[in-house]
C-alpha cells in the first residue's frame, strides 16, 4: 500500500480558519479534498485562490447545505454522509479526517509515516484551545468530551465508514486502532473571544460559569500556520498574541 495522504474536511463560513488550515495541510497532503456548503464569507474565494496555485492538489467538493440561521451545524449538514462521499473517493493510500479549525504539527509527515499500516486506524492527541492559545480545556467528570483524549485522525484508504448521521458522526467500520501520543491535533474552535458565525454549541461556550469548567496552562508549541488565524473576516491577519 503506498503512503499516499488523502486530506479530507467540511466546510462551511470558516473565513477565521481556511487560510491558516490550508497552509498546514498543503505541508504535507498529496490531496485535499473539501466538501463546501455553501460559504458566503469569502472562504469559498479564499479556497479557490489556493487551488489556482496548487493544480491537480485541491478538490471541492459542492454540497450546499439547507442553511437556517444558527442551526445551520444541524439542519441539512449530513456530516456522516458528505465524509463518505469523501471517502469513496480515496482508491489508494491513507484518509486523514480533520475540521477546517484543525491543524496537525509542522513535522507530521515525518511524524505518521513509520505508523502508516494498510491494517491500522492511527488516532492521535486532541487539544481543545480555549480563547486563548496557551490555555486548554479538559475535560472533568459531567463534561468530559473535552479531552485531551485520542482521536481517529488517519484511515487505510476503503477501510473507513461513517454513522449516516446529521451532526457529530462516529466512525462504524475501521481497522483495529493504533495510538500515537506524540501527534497533537491542535482543535482551535474556541480559541478566540467569540465563537464561529453561525454557531450552534454557544451553550459549550457559555454554557457554564468559569467555576465550572477546568483550564489547564498549555506550554507546547503551535503549527507556524497558526499565524494565519484571525478573528476578523480579513484572512492572514496576524495577531500579536500568537507571536508572544
Amino acid at each position: 500500500m503506498n503512503s499516499k495522504l488523502t486530506v479530507t474536511a467540511l466546510c462551511y463560513q470558516e473565513i477565521r480558519f481556511i487560510q491558516g488550515w490550508l497552509e498546514n495541510v498543503l505541508s504535507f497532503a498529496d490531496k485535499v479534498l473539501i466538501s463546501e456548503g455553501g460559504s458566503t464569507d469569502g472562504t469559498l474565494d479564499i479556497i479557490k485562490q489556493y487551488q489556482h496555485k496548487n493544480k491537480d492538489k485541491i478538490e471541492i467538493i459542492p454540497y450546499i447545505q439547507n442553511v437556517n440561521s444558527s442551526l445551520a451545524y444541524y439542519e441539512g449538514y449530513a456530516e456522516g454522509t458528505r465524509r463518505n462521499q469523501m471517502f469513496d473517493m480515496v482508491t489508494e493510500g491513507y484518509v486523514i479526517k480533520l475540521d477546517i479549525d484543525e491543524m496537525l504539527p509542522d513535522n507530521f509527515r515525518e511524524l505518521i509515516t513509520p505508523h502508516l499500516s494498510p491494517d491500522k486506524t492511527i488516532a492521535a492527541t486532541w487539544v481543545n484551545f480555549w480563547r486563548s492559545p496557551r490555555m486548554i480545556r479538559v475535560g472533568v467528570e459531567d463534561d468530559i468530551h473535552w479531552g485531551p483524549f485520542p482521536r481517529h485522525l488517519v484511515f487505510p484508504a476503503g477501510k473507513v465508514r461513517y454513522h449516516e448521521v446529521g451532526s457529530h458522526a462516529t466512525p462504524e467500520i475501521l481497522p483495529e486502532l493504533y495510538m500515537v501520543p506524540e501527534i497533537t491535533i491542535y482543535h482551535y474552535h474556541y480559541l478566540f473571544a467569540y465563537p464561529k458565525l453561525l454557531e450552534c454549541r454557544l451553550p459549550e461556550f457559555n454554557g457554564r460559569s468559569n467555576t465550572e469548567i477546568r483550564l489547564e496552562s498549555y506550554s507546547g508549541t503551535h503549527p507556524r500556520t497558526i499565524a494565519y488565524l484571525s478573528e476578523t473576516v480579513n484572512f492572514g491577519t496576524l495577531l500579536a498574541p500568537f507571536h508572544a
